[in-house]
């Protein structure tokens, strides 16, 4: 009680001298304003959210202001003016140094009626998107044969929402042009889902949004999602696995297993940082509580991961709540000051008992490790190529080169917290170093599977680098490269069984290099680093400090098995 009563009188005598500081300190951040611009496209929504935003918060109230795309780099600089951007307008402006989270998704998906008669044959193997295309550019009637890979004659009926944006998501998904569609157009989303909803033989695109409000709004819902076989091998694959519900879908849009051509991500972009008080506060409300206002004008919410990345790099950026003064009064200053060391003193003695009684608290309340044994607990997608520096490549229909980490490094690394990559247009070798991965300051060089030229990197990863650990095969991909010596390098390539017995080779190494590689390093106490059945603790990297990692690069990584 007294300890209490001792903290109590030291803050008040700090607030005290904070208040005497600040007495004549007029203007705070909170008054300056804010303003929203945005492309004529997404007009309805702005106008939306700041509406319902003001509505909640009348005191700091948010402006809009709507500009065509040529003048955005213009006013993106602009101290107080947050500017609503789609990824295909954010491409076309210069917006590197620029600082922006995403808010929200446009995604149309294939859809048809759940009495469909192939119903279940298409559920199991999709559709590919070059099928899609032969059925949309067909110059004669259809045929359900086309899509399901046989001699079925019955005629399938595509329609196709004509707004100019519909056309073009379908158009670059089928890798043709939109005056090439010969699909049935409709005026309408709700002229497309009744004529779905009409005809078992019917296939179209809606927006995911409103496939999202019809299961909603009715327990047996009559539409159903299509999958899309995106490798198209004539099977849904367990990557593949996303189209159960909308919900599903979602979480897959997130993690990359969708197709890039049928979304467009939503962007809040500002010049620098924002440290405002109603700049923080509405971009924290449009990704909570203004997420719901999406649907309203067609688009699809994040989800809930993304949500809490962005609040927390908002949060991060958000400016410190006590600011240095123009000016000051002296006995403020004394009391401040009085204040501080006072409270320096009793922080330093109540850490020292803190210490020791948390040194004493028994180890039964301690957080307890997990461990993986062998290679079954490692993830082996099918139709991956895998390289024994421990990366994963898969041929793009394009002819671009995809590439990644694989599982196993992810669980002997621990949790990422950032990458270091080399840029569009570089020149990479097979065995050469082409990215870092960051683990609070500790560094490990990743060497490339493949040569080739970058073409494209995965630009989620420097917001959310955990990508990597949780969908190292899909949203944590790292580049696209266009390969140089591809039928050469992928002779070395090991897949399905063999990669699988390798990892095997792989666990039995990393063991002797845990127990005879660091022999010198200090050895984690709480939990160690190996069971007694052979057992490694998940994310065991964690446990070792710079020079451990050194051992690690040297003698793991570095010497292949």
């Amino acid at each position: 009680m007294r300890t209490v009563s001792i903290v109590l009188g030291l803050m008040i005598l700090l607030f005290t001298g904070i208040q005497e500081m600040n007495a004549d300190n007029g203007e705070g951040e909170q008054g300056n304003p804010v303003r929203v611009v945005a492309s004529p496209d997404l007009e309805r929504l702005t106008g939306t959210w700041i509406e319902a935003y003001n509505s909640t918060s009348p005191a700091t109230p948010v402006t809009y202001q709507v500009l065509d795309g040529g003048r955005m780099n213009e006013v993106i600089r602009e101290k107080g003016t947050i500017v609503l951007l789609s990824q295909k307008d954010l491409a076309a402006i210069p917006h590197q140094d620029t600082w922006h989270i995403l808010v929200g998704r446009d995604v149309i998906v294939p859809v048809m009626n759940r009495e469909n008669p192939y119903r279940d044959q298409l559920v199991s193997q999709g559709i590919s998107p070059e099928a899609f295309s032969r059925v949309y550019t067909a110059p004669e009637v259809p045929t359900w044969g086309m899509v399901l890979g046989n001699e079925v004659s019955r005629p399938l009926h595509p329609y196709a929402f004509g707004s100019k944006t519909c056309l073009a998501y379908l158009a670059g998904f089928m890798n043709t042009q939109p005056k090439n569609l010969t699909a049935s157009a409709v005026g309408s989303k709700d002229e497309m889902l009744s004529k779905i909803r009409q005809d078992r033989y019917a296939i179209g695109f809606c927006r995911l949004s409103e496939m999202a409000r019809a299961e909603s709004e009715a327990a047996g819902c009559d539409l159903c999602l299509i999958p899309v076989d995106l490798n198209g091998n004539m099977r849904i694959d367990n990557f593949e696995h996303i189209y159960d519900c909308t919900g599903d879908l979602a979480r897959g849009i997130w993690i990359g297993k969708y197709p890039d051509a049928l979304c467009n991500q939503l962007y809040m972009v500002s010049g620098e940082e924002p440290t405002g008080d109603t700049e923080v506060a509405f971009l924290e409300w449009v990704v909570t509580e203004g997420q719901r206002y999406l649907a309203t004008s067609d688009y699809s919410q994040i989800v809930s991961s993304e949500q809490l990345s962005n609040i927390e790099r908002i949060r991060a950026e958000e400016a410190p709540l006590i600011r240095v003064p123009v000016k000051s009064r002296p006995a403020g200053i004394l009391l401040f000051a009085a204040g501080a060391l006072l409270a320096a003193v009793l922080i330093f003695l109540l850490g020292i008992r803190f210490a020791s009684r948390r040194q004493a608290e028994p180890a039964a309340g301690r957080k307890t490790a997990s461990y993986i044994s062998d290679a079954g607990e490692v993830a082996v997608p099918g139709g991956m190529f895998f390289d024994k520096s421990h990366t994963w490549a898969f041929m793009e229909k394009e002819g671009l080169v995809r590439v990644g980490i694989d599982d196993f490094l992810q669980h002997i690394v621990g949790k990422i917290t950032r990458v270091e990559m080399k840029r569009t247009g570089e020149q990479v070798k097979k065995g050469e170093v082409f990215m870092t991965l960051v683990q609070q300051g500790k560094k490990l060089d990743i060497q490339s599977p493949v040569s080739g030229v970058i073409k494209a990197s995965n630009s989620q990863l420097a917001l959310n680098p955990g990508l990597l650990n949780s969908a190292p095969y899909s949203g944590g991909w790292l580049y696209e490269i266009e390969p140089s010596g591809w039928l050469k390098e992928i002779r070395a390539f090991l897949m399905g069984d063999h990669y699988r017995e390798w990892i095997r080779t792989e666990f039995d190494r990393l063991k002797e290099f845990l127990t005879s590689g660091l022999k010198g390093q200090e050895q984690p106490l709480e939990h160690p680093v190996l069971q007694e059945g052979g057992a490694i603790r998940d994310g065991v990297m964690e446990c070792f400090g710079p020079e451990a990692w050194e051992e690690f690069q040297s003698g793991f990584i570095s010497r292949h098995g």
